[in-house]
């Protein structure tokens, strides 16, 4: 085959390739803007989980607050797989740091292990799935790795409770509903 000819397909080739990664760029970022954004209100408090905006934004902690819709308060659910049981699991993204998920603090299956928000991975202490329904609108939020629910510490109801994970008990401080 001339050089030429070589050339040519050589060139042809690129602008396929040019043109296919062109066109698979643009849904994606379409998709990145169809994120819906939640709150996750408590149904022992009606408040929020919030991450502490003092803390730096590595490690910075879960907490309740008063619910106000700042980016801080809101949240994406991205699916990552399904249990054996079928439920989907997730990550937790926080939206004012959206490479940053929701996760127990050093892969801990401790009851009173706190919650925290770090870089978002493939590690199972950042997965979480809905467990069973409370009354149809609240339901507890369990961790993948340790089995264990979000819950406010004591069933706190004040600004600034901690978030951590407990054994799932199915009281009101362990349960939780989206809102937008």
């Amino acid at each position: 085959m001339p050089l030429t000819t070589i050339a040519r397909v050589l060139a042809a080739a690129g602008l396929a390739l040019a043109a296919l990664i062109g066109t698979t760029a643009v849904p994606a970022t379409a998709a990145a803007q169809d994120i819906t954004w939640y709150t996750l209100v408590g149904l022992g408090s009606t408040k929020c989980v919030d991450i502490r905006t003092e803390d730096a934004d590595y490690g910075a902690r879960a907490q309740l607050w008063q619910c106000y819709g700042s980016a801080n308060q809101r949240f994406a659910l991205r699916r990552v797989g399904t249990t054996p049981q079928g439920r989907p699991f997730f990550q937790i993204i926080n939206k004012e740091a959206p490479y940053l998920c929701l996760q127990v603090r050093d892969n801990s299956t401790a009851n009173g292990a706190q919650v925290d928000q770090y870089g978002c991975s493939a590690d199972t202490h950042q997965y979480w799935y809905w467990g069973s329904p409370h009354n149809g609108v609240h339901l507890p939020l369990v961790n993948l790795n340790s089995g264990k629910c979000l819950d406010v510490n004591a069933g706190a109801v004040h600004n600034g409770a901690r978030i951590q994970q407990w054994t799932c008990n199915a009281t009101a401080a362990q349960m939780w509903r989206t809102a937008q």
